[in-house]
Protein backbone atom coordinates (compact mmCIF):
# COMPACT_ATOMS: atom_id res chain seq x y z
CA UNK A 1 0.00 0.00 0.00
CA UNK A 2 1.43 3.37 -0.95
CA UNK A 3 1.44 6.41 1.29
CA UNK A 4 -0.83 9.36 0.53
CA UNK A 5 1.14 12.61 0.30
CA UNK A 6 0.00 16.22 0.40
CA UNK A 7 2.77 18.52 -0.77
CA UNK A 8 2.95 22.17 0.34
CA UNK A 9 4.80 24.50 -2.04
CA UNK A 10 5.42 28.20 -2.59
CA UNK A 11 7.19 28.46 -5.92
CA UNK A 12 8.20 26.70 -9.10
CA UNK A 13 7.73 23.22 -7.76
CA UNK A 14 11.06 21.64 -8.68
CA UNK A 15 11.02 19.65 -5.44
CA UNK A 16 7.41 18.69 -6.16
CA UNK A 17 8.40 17.52 -9.64
CA UNK A 18 11.10 15.28 -8.16
CA UNK A 19 8.51 13.77 -5.81
CA UNK A 20 6.00 13.27 -8.63
CA UNK A 21 8.67 11.62 -10.79
CA UNK A 22 9.81 9.34 -7.96
CA UNK A 23 6.22 8.25 -7.33
CA UNK A 24 5.57 7.64 -11.03
CA UNK A 25 8.79 5.62 -11.42
CA UNK A 26 8.06 3.52 -8.34
CA UNK A 27 11.13 4.78 -6.49
CA UNK A 28 8.92 6.34 -3.82
CA UNK A 29 6.03 4.07 -2.79
CA UNK A 30 3.58 6.94 -2.50
CA UNK A 31 0.89 8.91 -4.31
CA UNK A 32 0.62 12.69 -4.29
CA UNK A 33 -3.08 13.29 -3.54
CA UNK A 34 -2.93 17.08 -3.41
CA UNK A 35 -0.70 20.11 -3.71
CA UNK A 36 -1.33 23.33 -1.79
CA UNK A 37 0.46 26.62 -2.37
CA UNK A 38 0.39 29.84 -0.40
CA UNK A 39 1.03 31.68 -3.68
CA UNK A 40 -1.63 31.56 -6.37
CA UNK A 41 0.90 32.22 -9.13
CA UNK A 42 3.25 29.39 -8.09
CA UNK A 43 4.22 27.36 -11.15
CA UNK A 44 4.21 24.25 -9.00
CA UNK A 45 0.40 24.35 -9.11
CA UNK A 46 0.60 23.92 -12.88
CA UNK A 47 3.04 21.03 -12.45
CA UNK A 48 0.48 19.36 -10.17
CA UNK A 49 -2.35 19.91 -12.65
CA UNK A 50 -0.25 18.48 -15.49
CA UNK A 51 0.29 15.37 -13.36
CA UNK A 52 -3.44 15.07 -12.69
CA UNK A 53 -3.08 16.04 -9.03
CA UNK A 54 -5.54 18.43 -7.36
CA UNK A 55 -3.88 21.84 -6.96
CA UNK A 56 -5.12 24.35 -4.39
CA UNK A 57 -4.02 27.97 -4.08
CA UNK A 58 -4.45 29.25 -0.54
CA UNK A 59 -2.76 32.65 -0.28
CA UNK A 60 -2.80 34.42 3.08
CA UNK A 61 -4.83 37.58 2.77
CA UNK A 62 -3.88 40.57 4.91
CA UNK A 63 -7.33 40.77 6.48
CA UNK A 64 -7.12 37.16 7.73
CA UNK A 65 -5.23 36.56 10.96
CA UNK A 66 -2.62 33.83 11.23
CA UNK A 67 -4.75 31.53 13.36
CA UNK A 68 -7.65 31.64 10.88
CA UNK A 69 -5.28 31.01 7.95
CA UNK A 70 -3.63 28.08 9.71
CA UNK A 71 -7.05 26.62 10.49
CA UNK A 72 -8.13 26.94 6.84
CA UNK A 73 -4.88 25.29 5.74
CA UNK A 74 -5.35 22.45 8.22
CA UNK A 75 -8.90 21.91 6.92
CA UNK A 76 -7.67 21.74 3.31
CA UNK A 77 -4.95 19.27 4.22
CA UNK A 78 -7.30 17.11 6.33
CA UNK A 79 -9.85 16.93 3.50
CA UNK A 80 -7.21 15.21 1.34
CA UNK A 81 -6.65 12.52 4.02
CA UNK A 82 -2.85 12.31 3.76
CA UNK A 83 -0.57 9.90 5.53
CA UNK A 84 2.22 12.48 5.25
CA UNK A 85 2.46 16.22 4.63
CA UNK A 86 5.60 17.22 2.74
CA UNK A 87 7.00 20.76 2.99
CA UNK A 88 8.66 21.10 -0.42
CA UNK A 89 9.70 24.72 -0.58
CA UNK A 90 6.81 25.98 1.56
CA UNK A 91 7.61 29.47 2.83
Amino acid sequence: MSARLVVLISGGGTNLQAILDACREGVLPAEVVGVISNRGEAYGLERARQAGVPAIALPKRKEVDRQAYDSALADQVAALRPDWVVLAGWL
